[in-house]
């Protein structure tokens, strides 16, 4: 019977999902689940797959409070496993992706992007019109200006509605975001693999497709600037660029919809395929050494 090779998938759902399709059929099984996660994490940054690995190996704790802002409630193990490093350690290969260079700070931690959109939004979208657009804008402020006035504001309302979320009044009043840019993307990615002394081979985000199969960037200049700290870390790290199979068999067939950066349902399992040969293509190269 063929091994099941012992991935690390440290991206967002376009590695992760990929990689679970190829468990569900035996052919790989999650290095991050064996060393101690209850579910599959989704980091959208190399800082938050620093954070990731920092939490399996006991480096870093994450309040359970903030656990649903970092990553999703019930994915973190209790208490990081004894042996956590050396089963992390052992695996076959690490997948890399990172889809944003935007990293939502607050105080230690690093919080996802998606997950604290959806903690603001559903808190101020039942006390009406004006609330909800607040927190659009209080959102979109973090995104293009790194942080917010609003916070004060915000937990007056949150106060006047008797809402008595501490951890949600604190983040609203304490996030800020940070742009990396090509020197900070090689910085991290540095780090990241001086945790990770096996093969390793990374993913390049495209944050939407024109109809003809184009890519749109998003921050612009995001992908070149993942190419960038690529060449400057290690420019013989493999590079797997899933433009090259969208426009192959076109959009609307691996696309959740015209305007989504997400693939659709039933494509996943062609990612999958798709991921296989590159994985063992990468199984084939030496660990990296960073110096």
């Amino acid at each position: 019977m063929q091994r099941r090779l012992r991935v690390i998938p440290l991206g967002d759902c376009s590695v992760t999902i990929p990689v679970m399709r190829l468990q569900r059929r035996k052919l790989a099984a999650s290095a991050i689940i064996d060393a101690g996660c209850l579910k599959w994490p989704l980091c959208m940054s190399f800082g938050s797959a620093i954070q990731m690995l920092d939490v399996l190996c006991g480096r870093k704790t994450i309040p359970s409070e903030l656990e649903d802002y970092c990553y999703a409630d019930g994915t973190l193990p209790p208490e990081p496993l004894p042996d956590a490093r050396d089963r992390l350690r052992t695996a076959d290969i690490a997948l890399l992706e990172a889809s944003t260079p935007i990293e939502y700070h607050f105080r230690d931690f690093i919080l996802n992007r998606n997950r604290v959109r959806l903690h603001v939004k559903s808190a101020f979208k039942p006390l009406g019109e004006d609330a909800a657009r607040l927190a659009d804008k209080y959102i979109g402020d973090l995104q293009k200006r790194g942080r917010s006035e609003d916070g004060p504001l915000m937990v007056r309302m949150l106060d006047e509605a008797g809402n008595n979320d501490e951890t949600l009044r604190q983040v609203i009043l304490e996030c800020t975001t940070h742009l990396d840019e090509e020197q900070q993307l090689a910085a991290k990615l540095k780090l990241l693999l001086a945790h990770l002394p096996m093969p390793v081979g990374l993913v390049l985000y495209n944050f939407r497709y024109l109809s003809d199969g184009r890519v749109l960037d998003w921050p612009t200049g995001f992908k070149k600037n993942v190419r960038s700290a690529i060449a400057a870390v290690n420019p013989d790290i493999p590079v797997f660029d899933p433009a090259e199979m969208v426009q192959r068999v076109g959009v609307d067939v691996a696309m959740a919809s015209p305007d989504s950066g997400h693939y659709a349902d039933n494509f996943y399992d062609t990612v999958a395929d798709e991921y296989l040969p590159f994985i063992q293509t990468v199984m084939g190269r030496e660990a990296f050494v960073v110096s």
